[in-house]
């Protein structure tokens, strides 16, 4: 069983929630940055990046103090508002053809520790501790955890009718995103959706796994119950879209045919004319891309994960892949012939085939963890919409 809770949220007033919101700060250029901070007084940039475009360096704990000082000043403006009873939030994100619905909520520190919120992925506990002086320091969370459910049919119709009232937020961004929210504050109607969650065995992580990890790591460091919790954000399994991310591995010192005489001990390579997005894997070298189909694989194991076992692993010589420079990931959002037009001879470039959401959760179920960037997951959230923090 999990359990989802209500909670009092600051969110920014009406007329200025288009201009609070934001992208997180570190998903923009330097340049972008600067046009950011320059012509927009309201970006929640000005609180996560309180520096400004100062080239002097600030520590970690003189400049998580500057953000909490810049959203107490950002509160005090009347940027924002806080609700005076406990609320859910419905919020949905359309672009193109995709649309994505679901829970605004917090989520119990305990249950991730009793692994009834699960993950996949490994944590890094630098960035573990970084994160929990940061939520210390500030109180607040900005940005919600992604989190997934196997879909349920009456989840699916209260929200449904939920949405059926009037938006509390209805506006589109600078990128062409449509941002809706809608607030469910009646306690029946709360409690309603309270009591539908406890049928759901469990909520998988899909991204925000250092931020959930640094809320237990806080609770446990204080051991007070005003840390109990954190806020996430709820889909069915249905709607999480999932992109992969591919390898590009450069060389260096070693040579190609190095490299192939060990993918021919684990995999059959079949030389290809073209690139094709329905097959497992693929690599690019030198202008040829060749299809990877492996030999054996009595693990189970999916292709991300044989790929950085069999392959990348022994010919860089590493035990952890997370801290090379000699592999770039390049999201496959991005055109693959342009990536390969740009490419060296000195370079490889592995393309995968995206994992289905059922796929990610059993991977969480048997509580093994992915490679490092082996998922490039949609939607993207943005900061400030909804910010829980913690009670004084």
């Amino acid at each position: 069983m999990a359990r989802i809770f209500p909670f009092k949220a600051i969110r920014p007033v009406h007329n200025k929630v288009h201009l609070v919101t934001t992208r997180s700060y570190i998903s923009y250029s330097e340049q972008q940055l600067k046009v950011k901070l320059a012509s927009n007084p309201f970006s929640f940039i000005h609180v996560l990046n309180p520096q400004g475009i100062q080239t002097a360096k600030l520590s970690l704990r003189e400049k998580f103090k500057k953000v909490a000082q810049k959203f107490s000043s950002f509160k005090e403006k009347g940027f924002f508002l806080q609700e005076q009873s406990d609320c859910l939030y419905i919020y949905r994100q359309s672009f193109e053809q995709n649309s994505f619905t679901g829970v605004v909520c917090l989520v119990s520190v305990d249950e991730y520790k009793n692994s009834l919120i699960k993950k996949h992925e490994r944590t890094l506990a630098k960035r573990e501790q970084m994160f929990a002086s940061y939520l210390k320091a500030t109180q607040m969370h900005a940005e919600p955890v992604l989190m997934t459910y196997q879909q349920d049919t009456e989840i699916t119709e209260l929200i449904e009718n939920s949405m059926q009232q009037q938006p509390v937020y209805d506006f589109v961004t600078h990128d062409q995103v449509l941002h809706q929210l809608w607030k469910i504050q009646a306690t029946d109607s709360c409690d309603t959706y309270l009591k539908l969650f406890e049928k759901v065995k469990a909520f998988y992580i899909a991204d925000g796994h250092h931020r959930s990890a640094s809320s237990a790591l806080l609770h446990e460091q204080l051991k007070q119950n005003k840390y109990d919790k954190f806020l996430a954000y709820l889909i069915s399994d249905d709607q999480l879209n999932i992109k992969a991310f591919h390898r590009k591995l450069s060389l260096q010192n070693k040579s190609f045919e190095s490299l192939k005489l060990l993918l021919e001990e684990h995999y059959n390579l079949e030389k290809k004319d073209a690139y094709s997005d329905h097959t497992a894997l693929m690599m690019y070298h030198n202008s040829s891309w060749y299809a990877l189909e492996e030999k054996e694989n009595k693990e189970g194991f999916l292709p991300v994960e044989r790929l950085s076992e069999t392959i990348l692993k022994p010919f860089l010589e590493l035990k952890d892949l997370r801290n090379t420079e000699q592999i770039t990931y390049i999201d496959s959002s991005q055109n693959i012939q342009q990536v390969c037009a740009k490419m060296s001879t000195t370079e490889v470039l592995f393309a995968l085939r995206p994992i289905s959401t059922q796929q990610l959760m059993q991977i969480s179920d048997l509580q093994r963890t992915l490679p490092p960037k082996s998922t490039f997951i949609e939607p993207k959230l943005r900061s400030a919409l909804l910010i829980y923090q913690y009670a004084s």
